[in-house]
């Protein structure tokens, strides 16, 4: 599992090396998009981590999980902390917080992709370029939230 989310992060790095070329939400598309990649061009090392997936009460996923909970709360406050300096996410909001939810919001967003009957067993290049119109909603819930637009003022 560490080899495996080491070579992952060799797709991820180009990525982030210049995070502050693309808008917050915007390169939260492109870590899953790059992510679905390394998983699709992997096929075995995308189906050891969805045999870990699948398998949520696991002593193993839950191990996996705690540990990327610590590294992916510092990740995405980084993150975070240069959407705000660019003025793309309100300053007063809790970082350690949200950024739990995004990684929960991650586990969820494959949740529900499986749950609605889409193919895959353990085969990601069966799903990797399927999810990313759930990966999609997602990313637009985290954007815009579910409060209606309309007869929104400004000074609400």
């Amino acid at each position: 599992m560490v080899r495996i989310g080491e070579e992952k992060l060799k797709y991820i790095t180009p990525v982030m090396q210049n995070p502050s070329d693309q808008d917050f939400f915007t390169l939260l598309g492109e870590i899953f998009r790059v992510g679905l990649a390394f998983a699709k061009d992997n096929p075995k090392a995308g189906k050891v981590g969805f045999e870990v997936y699948k398998n949520q009460t696991h002593p193993l996923f839950q191990e996996i999980y705690q540990e990327a909970m610590v590294g992916g709360i510092a990740y995405y406050g980084s993150l975070l902390d240069l959407a705000i300096s660019h003025g793309e996410i309100d300053p007063d909001i809790d970082k350690k917080f949200i950024s739990h939810l995004l990684i929960r919001l991650q586990v969820a967003s494959f949740d529900y992709f499986f749950a609605e009957g889409n193919e895959g067993d353990n085969d990601p290049e069966k799903w990797a370029d399927n999810i990313m119109p759930t990966v999609k909603k997602m990313i637009d819930f985290i954007r815009c939230g579910i409060q209606s637009q309309q007869g929104i003022s400004s000074d609400d």
